[in-house]
């Protein structure tokens, strides 16, 4: 009776075992998100950017890129891409910089031209080596060792995906990075004043943490951690650029008295960009037709697609391209306009900058 329990033990075991090996085999040949093969379509899906971006950049065939934040998740590379260009869309959703850094370090950058890249100051709050805070990165698919990869083929969300490429590919995937990662269509109806102002309603009861805005956090993110980028990739064109954010972004950075480390950031990064032949910096957060308008908006930072379009097509004319030269004007305008706005939007909070 023991050697009969003791046989269907080990049978049990041997089975489960060969079913997990099947499994890991079959997803690592359908490789939903390309990780390790080259794909012609991609999952539509913002939530696995971290997963999925890595073998887009590994395996792609491309010669610029556009990433950042979930700011940049909106633009449509076919904007910019002429006859001999062929542009990639890797933006992560809620990305710090040391998240951006390890996809970009990820790549082999030789036959890159061009980088489109936003510079979100949300993702350089805290520490350099700050990882999102709820949303687990897969650190595990960044190194060259296949053998670690083996617990995400063998996980559900493969299986889930592997069968959503089988069965319902037209649907969950896309080959037109246009559509990879735009959630604009399914927010459509959201963006208009009224959703703003309940937006910030919202937020009041969600403090933001005062210390993680400090000028010397956000500088030494950016010195860590795209800085190098920028140094060892000379022949890399970079276009950085700030977001059109409404006033009331920096509301909160006001009250926690972080405004100026903000400002102070701004003026850093054209300094250090200035010196720079490759690198070109445009502020739109002084687009203020843009800014102005509420109903461009879903919330604080978040804007439609006419101005994601907008921004691509507009870093061609270089209207908003900013240097050193004209840095202290820009900033002098911009904080006047705040006070103003504030001002005028806010009666009963008294902003003084």
């Amino acid at each position: 009776m023991k050697q009969t329990h003791k046989r269907f033990t080990i049978i049990t075991i041997l089975v489960i075992f060969l079913v997990y090996f099947l499994i890991i085999v079959i997803n690592f040949i359908l490789d939903p998100f390309g990780i390790h093969s080259v794909r012609d379509t991609y999952l539509n899906d913002g939530r696995y950017e971290r997963y999925q971006n890595i073998g887009i950049i590994r395996n792609s065939s491309y010669d610029s890129i556009i990433t950042g934040s979930s700011l940049s998740e909106n633009m449509k590379p076919s904007l910019i891409d002429g006859s001999l260009s062929n542009t990639i869309k890797i933006p992560i959703s809620g990305a710090s910089a040391r998240e951006q850094s390890m996809l970009i370090n990820s790549s082999n950058l030789k036959n890159v031209q061009k980088i489109i890249w936003d510079v979100h100051y949300t993702a350089y709050k805290g520490s350099a080596d700050r990882m999102h805070d709820s949303i687990p990165f897969p650190q595990y698919l960044y190194d060259e060792s296949i053998i670690n990869d083996l617990q995400f083929y063998g996980s559900f969300d493969s299986v889930k995906f592997s069968f959503k490429k089988v069965f319902f590919s037209k649907k969950y995937f896309s080959s037109n990075f246009d559509e990879i990662y735009n959630w604009y269509d399914a927010y459509k109806s959201t963006f208009n004043r009224d959703s703003v102002y309940k937006y910030i309603e919202n937020k009041q009861s969600m403090p933001v943490d005062c210390t993680e805005y400090t000028f010397s956090n956000l500088r030494n993110s950016f010195v860590v951690n795209i800085l190098p980028i920028i140094k060892n990739n000379p022949n890399i064109e970079f276009k950085m650029w700030i977001p059109p954010y409404t006033h009331y972004y920096y509301l909160d950075m006001y009250k926690c008295k972080s405004l100026e480390d903000i400002l102070e950031f701004k003026k850093y990064l054209i300094v250090e960009f200035d010196k720079f032949k490759n690198v070109k910096m445009y502020d739109f957060s002084i687009d203020y037709k843009t800014i102005n308008n509420l109903d461009n908006y879903k919330d604080t930072h978040h804007f439609n697609q006419k101005i994601s379009d907008k921004i691509l097509l507009e870093m061609q004319t270089e209207e908003f391209l900013v240097n050193k030269a004209d840095m202290n004007k820009n900033i002098k305008h911009y904080k006047e306009y705040l006070i103003n706005r504030m001002d005028k939007d806010d009666q009963n909070v008294p902003y003084k900058l």
